[in-house]
């Protein structure tokens, strides 16, 4: 069975669909149960994964035998794998903050049995767009976990369905964009594996087939997330249990768009091929777009509202880590790609603790945070101090690394937004701890309970050992997955995710 871990990853979510779907119409006892069960296995297949793929640096598994590029190949790194641990992590820890949730709404059984199944649909597709090397794969991955995200919205929303529909329609409609990508990238090169796809355009140096293949990628993976209009977004922040938003903006946007930074970096950085000005302008341009939702966050009385733009406005953050390409800003890339996953989910946990119904979060209830609730207050501060860049959180080594990167490249432009955000943020930081350890009347009203508070302190404490411990992430998990050209590896190289291509 050993041997067949990377398949058993992948499917075991999968499998657990119809089985937590049908055990929802039994007792709820027999349901939460059974979640429990699947989310121990998957911890255990998971570290013995870890072990087996540290050894290796690269875990090939082919479909029913058949060898790439005829089959369909699962490709395990030591990054995926852990970060795949981490995805896990914070869909356990959803599955745990929402058991109150449910408590309180008595006689709906079915309902969260169906939004477990949908909690798991969601985690089974991720892993696949995380392990899939297959195009088409990828697009069926992507159109499952809209499906799975739209589910959530629905189940997890007392009256209101539209909002679901919305994003399935529109996120549906932008895959067709990739599958249409997977058609014209079969047709120019014969064959869909991703590897094999990009060792054939660096054979061929073909710019024409790069950047019609890299725009038709780039409108399936983005289309999705044009939905958060300000009227769409504002409703569906005030009716969507918090930790729905926090699953959903942690997990599934940020794998979404790392699958797409993926793509883009390791194309667009072929050897021998030149990126035309208009699509150097256009990466730049979308910089200032990111770093002005830091600003219409800050602008917000509504403490939820401003953990969401902060959430859309950390991917820059990503993106500019990409942008800059070297050694350095990669791993503060993907260091900060781990840290924003704990973080975006533990800011809208603690959104959740304050607000027990839909309606808004007015940040005046923040107020004496520190002193009513000291750990939930202390949480916030570790989570804050993350987005801020302040030792020892996740954070603070993953924007040291970008600046690192950005100064042995001289890119004075991403240097300067790197810098400004961190400004404004540490702004922001101060104004938010003088307002939570401030004289403030305790809320008598709602006390959080001890299964919303862990989960948010088990996330806190994530984000401590990222910090402490990133040496060893760094070394175990990060820098297999760099490009082996920063390995000291001669050329020829195109690398993809930890593979090397001949």
């Amino acid at each position: 069975m050993r041997e067949h871990l990377p398949v058993l990853l992948l499917i075991l979510p999968l499998l657990a669909v119809p089985v937590i779907t049908a055990l929802s119409f039994s007792s709820t006892l027999i349901n939460r149960l059974s979640v429990l069960i699947v989310f121990v296995m998957g911890w255990i297949f998971g570290g013995e994964a870890l072990i087996d793929v540290s050894a290796r640096d690269v875990w090939s598994y082919n479909l029913g035998g058949w060898a790439a590029p005829w089959g369909i190949e699962l490709v395990l790194t030591p990054f995926t794998v852990f970060l795949a641990g981490v995805i896990w992590l914070i869909g356990m820890a959803t599955w745990f903050y929402g058991l109150p949730y449910w408590m309180l709404r008595r006689g709906e059984a079915v309902k969260e049995g169906l939004f477990n199944a949908l909690l798991f649909l969601l985690l089974g597709s991720v892993f696949g767009l995380l392990f899939l090397r297959d195009l088409l794969s990828l697009y069926f991955c992507l159109e499952t976990a809209l499906a799975a995200a739209a589910g959530l919205l629905v189940v997890g929303q007392a009256k209101n369905w539209r909002d679901g529909f919305y994003l399935f329609f529109s996120g549906s409609v932008a895959a067709s964009f990739l599958l249409l990508a997977a058609f014209f990238l079969y047709a120019s090169t014969g064959t869909l594996n991703l590897n094999d796809l990009l060792s054939q355009i660096f054979i061929s140096k073909n710019a024409g087939i790069v950047l019609t293949g890299g725009v038709l990628t780039a409108l399936a993976f983005t289309v999705p997330f044009s939905f958060p209009a300000p009227y769409f977004f504002s409703r569906l922040v005030g009716q969507t249990p918090s930790f729905v938003m926090g699953l959903l903006s942690s997990v599934f946007v940020r794998v979404v768009v790392y699958v797409l930074f993926i793509l883009f970096f390791f194309t667009l950085n072929l050897p021998g091929f030149n990126q035309p000005l208009w699509l150097v302008v256009f990466q730049y341009a979308l910089i200032p777009f990111f770093f002005w939702h830091f600003v219409l966050a800050f602008q917000q009385k509504d403490f939820q509202q401003s953990v969401a733009f902060i959430s859309v406005a950390q991917l820059g953050t990503i993106l500019m880590g990409f942008l800059i390409g070297s050694k350095s800003a990669l791993t503060g890339t993907l260091l900060e790609l781990l840290s924003q996953i704990l973080v975006v989910a533990g800011l809208f946990f603690i959104a959740g603790t304050l607000r027990t119904a839909p309606g808004s979060l007015p940040m005046a209830r923040l107020a004496g945070l520190g002193r009513h609730r000291p750990w939930t207050g202390l949480a916030l501060i570790v989570f804050a101090g993350s987005i801020v860049g302040i030792p020892p959180t996740g954070g603070s080594l993953g924007k040291w690394y970008l600046i690192q990167g950005a100064l042995e490249r001289n890119n004075w432009i991403l240097l300067f937004f790197i810098g400004a955000a961190a400004l404004l943020n540490l702004f922001y930081f101060i104004k938010l701890i003088v307002l939570i350890y401030e004289h403030g009347e305790e809320d008598a009203d709602h006390p959080s309970s001890g299964a919303a508070k862990m989960p948010v302190l088990a996330l806190a404490l994530g984000i401590l050992m990222l910090g402490i411990f990133h040496q060893s992430v760094i070394q175990r998990f990060i820098e297999p997955a760099l490009p082996k050209a920063f390995q000291n590896i001669s050329m020829p190289n195109v690398p993809f995710l930890g593979k090397q291509v001949e």
